[in-house]
């Protein structure tokens, strides 16, 4: 159990483990349900133990250099909930539930408001996205390890969950069956053939020898004795096959996606009501049908057919076929990526992913074109190059890719095409400078505490990526409330409660560098003017 003394966490089990935070950035009990401290981000903390540690669990620690039994801690652009163990050689503490506070918001409040938004708009514009594969992002389940993702999970399941469970009906009615033969001992009564493996044992078979009635030559010779059985190859139908097994690894796939969507409290939390009704009969559906048929007997296939002429052709396991490639893709693209930063608990990257739907959808105002989305992985490892928001046929926006210019490689977050023409770059970053007490307009109903303008060095980065690219226009997308452009004409446009007006990037009317403040709570008033 962990108490707080004087700003310093207590474990009291054994063996004895402290937390000590700086003198100015003391540990505070939080209000958040679920949760009992509030840690900051940035900040380092101390682990102390009365015998040596072997590792912090849930959480990256350093050891202090010569003393096994003091570790640093200090969480880098990982916000949200954490859970941590601490693992001594005599065992281990109890798990200490802390939320960790960026340090970008001034309070707690402030904090779960801008984290809550971005995560539930980052799943409601993945979710109307409606990715278009447009060339190979998958990798077989068998050589992927990390296999798809809960939201791409959840993606599928919300749009081919009916045709799956339809897919499943027409199986349980017409399955496939196969003659499968089995040796088996028979009274040779029964044999209505005779072969050369029935007349070898009818010589050899003397330990079974009887007498029988039959017109055989054979029995006539050998004096009404035979053989009382006969072991033969009986073909029997079976449902048993690599085809139903796969339908039954299937659904108990689907059965565990649909429980961790559910156990995954930030998307849980997201989906709408009738959504989660929705997955909730799927699986129940699925269970029931199961249960109740021939599958109940069957179970799950260790090895996919893959050749398998039924699961590529036959109606229902075709659809079933196209379900499990879906949920075990392996895609890292935008979905794996959101995914991936959620684990994480990485807001940088949760941040950069939203303001990307969030910008397409902007722009997408501008040219009177709502955008669709392609996603194309450049390598496993994350979001790559081609996953882009395209904007009629003219304009497109791409995502994290990396261009070469006449000095040195260059990846800008974002890229605005027009045709096969760079028009400007966009970069996002998670952080942001408070605006001096007295660049405050007086009366503003706003105090200068919750201003917050892009930090230079960000804007000077600009001009590196407009002059090695020849652009027209490179700008900064901040979580912030001061929009600005610095015009190549001298001229200098600033605002924090106008609309950012992208239409005179588009049309070429302005030239240079700037920074647009975009956060979730404040989307609808940053758009063409």
């Amino acid at each position: 159990m962990w108490t707080m003394i004087d700003g310093v966490l207590h474990h009291q089990g054994a063996p004895q483990v402290e937390v000590n935070p700086p003198p100015l950035r003391p540990i505070r009990r939080a209000t958040l349900p679920h949760v009992e401290f509030l840690l900051d981000e940035w900040t380092p903390y101390t682990i102390q133990a009365k015998v040596p540690i072997r590792q912090i669990i849930g959480a990256d620690a350093r050891e202090v250099t010569g003393v096994p039994s003091v570790r640093t801690l200090r969480f880098e652009n990982q916000v949200g909930t954490t859970r941590i163990i601490v693992e001594t050689e005599d065992g281990a503490t109890s798990p200490l539930h802390a939320e960790v506070l960026s340090s970008k918001f001034r309070t707690e409040q402030h904090h779960r408001e801008f984290l809550s938004a971005v995560l539930d708009d980052l799943v409601n514009r993945t979710r109307d996205a409606a990715f278009v594969t447009s060339s190979p992002t998958t990798f077989g389940s068998a050589h992927d390890p990390r296999g798809a993702t809960t939201l791409s999970d959840y993606h599928m399941l919300r749009s081919f969950g009916d045709q799956l469970m339809e897919a499943v009906r027409v199986v349980t009615a017409d399955p496939h069956r196969v003659l499968r033969a089995e040796r088996q001992e028979v009274p040779i009564e029964t044999v209505t053939a005779v072969d050369g493996d029935v007349v070898y044992q009818l010589v050899t078979r003397s330990f079974d020898y009887g007498r029988v009635i039959s017109e055989w030559p054979a029995a006539q010779r050998l004096k009404g004795y035979l053989p009382r059985n006969i072991v033969l190859d009986v073909a029997e139908e079976t449902l048993d096959t690599p085809e139903n097994r796969f339908v039954v690894r299937l659904l108990d796939h689907v059965d565990e996606a649909i429980r961790r969507i559910e156990g995954t409290s930030w998307l849980w939390k997201s989906v709408p009501d009738q959504e989660k009704d929705d997955l909730l009969e799927l699986r129940g559906a699925l269970h029931y049908t199961r249960a109740a048929s021939f599958l109940a007997d069957l179970v799950p296939a260790t090895a996919i057919p893959y050749m398998s002429q039924v699961l590529l052709r036959r109606p229902g396991y075709q659809e079933c076929w196209e379900a499990w490639q879906r949920l075990t893709a392996g895609r890292w693209g935008i979905l794996g990526a959101a995914d991936e930063a959620i684990a994480n608990r990485d807001v940088a990257t949760l941040y950069e992913l939203w303001a990307f739907f969030a910008l397409a959808d902007q722009l997408g105002e501008v040219v009177g074109e709502s955008p669709t989305y392609r996603d194309v992985p450049q390598e496993r490892g994350g979001v790559g190059r081609g996953a882009q928001a395209r904007l009629g046929s003219e304009w497109r926006l791409v995502y994290n890719q990396g261009l070469t210019s006449y000095s040195v490689p260059l990846r800008p977050d974002y890229i605005l095409y027009r045709g096969s023409n760079l028009v400007a770059a966009f970069d996002a970053k998670f952080r942001l400078d408070g605006v001096p007490q007295d660049a405050a307009v007086s009366g503003d109903p706003e105090t200068s505490e919750d201003r917050w303008q892009a930090k230079f060095e960000d804007i000077y980065k600009m001009h590196t990526y407009r002059d090695a690219l020849a652009l027209q226009a490179a700008v900064v997308v901040f979580p912030g409330t001061e929009h600005v452009f610095y015009a190549t004409a001298a001229d200098i446009w600033r605002s924090h409660d106008q609309v950012w007006p992208l239409d005179r990037i588009l049309s070429g009317e302005w030239e240079g560098v700037g920074a647009i403040a975009l956060a979730p709570r404040r989307t609808k008033r940053i758009q063409s003017a």
